[in-house]
C-alpha cells in the first residue's frame, strides 16, 4: 500500500502525491513485467498462464476480500447513485466524442473510434490502484454514518462502485462498442 502516513486533510499537493505514488506502483509493475518478457524470463506460454491467474484468481480474490463486509441488499440498494452516476459520464463523454469528430471532420469510422475513446475509460487496474492507496492514505474518507468505519470498509466501498461502474462499462464496450468498431478493426 501507500508509503505515505494517513493524515486527515485533503490537500491538493498532499493527494498528488497519493495519486502520483499509486500511479508509479502500476508503472514499476508494468515496467518488470516488460522487463521480465524481453529478458526472456517470461515466454509466451507464461504470459499467458500469468493473465489467466490475474483474471481469473488475483482480480476476483482481491475484490471479493475487500467487498465481503459490504455486500448486503441493503448496501445495494445505497449504490444505486453509481448506474445514475455512469450514464451521466457516459452520456456527457458521448457528447464530447461526437462534438470533436464533427468539429475534426472525421469519416463515419474514424468518428466511432473517436466516441469510443472518450466512452470507454481505464476503470481496470489504475483506478482500483488509486482507491486502495487513497483509502489507506486520507483519514477523512470515514464516514460518520458508520460506526467504527475501517480503512478496509473504505476501500471495500470504493472497490464496489468501481466493480459496478466497470461491469456497466464492460456491458456497453461489448455491445454498443464492439457494433461500432468491429468495420474499424477489419
Amino acid at each position: 500500500m501507500s508509503v505515505v502516513e494517513p493524515h486527515s486533510g485533503f490537500s491538493f499537493s498532499g493527494l498528488s502525491y497519493i495519486t502520483f505514488q499509486s500511479a508509479v506502483e502500476v508503472v514499476i509493475i508494468s515496467f518488470a513485467g516488460c522487463w521480465c518478457t524481453s529478458a526472456g524470463l517470461l515466454p509466451k506460454s507464461s504470459q499467458k498462464s500469468i493473465s489467466l491467474l490475474n483474471v481469473g484468481l488475483f482480480t476476483p480474490a482481491l475484490i471479493f476480500s475487500k467487498l465481503s463486509n459490504n455486500l448486503s441488499l441493503s448496501k445495494m440498494m445505497e449504490v444505486v447513485v453509481i448506474p445514475i452516476f455512469f450514464l451521466v459520464i457516459t452520456g456527457v463523454s458521448y457528447i464530447f466524442g461526437k462534438i470533436t469528430s464533427k468539429f475534426l471532420q472525421f469519416d463515419e469510422n474514424e468518428s466511432n473510434f473517436m466516441i469510443a475513446n472518450s466512452v470507454f475509460g481505464n476503470s481496470n487496474s489504475l483506478p482500483v490502484s488509486l482507491i486502495l492507496s487513497l483509502a489507506y492514505a486520507l483519514l477523512s474518507l470515514s464516514w460518520d454514518e458508520i460506526p467504527n468505519d475501517t480503512r478496509d470498509s473504505i476501500a471495500g466501498r470504493g472497490i464496489l462502485y468501481l466493480l459496478i461502474f466497470q461491469q456497466m462499462s464492460q456491458v456497453l464496450r461489448w455491445t454498443w462498442g464492439y457494433k461500432n468498431l468491429k468495420p474499424v478493426m477489419i
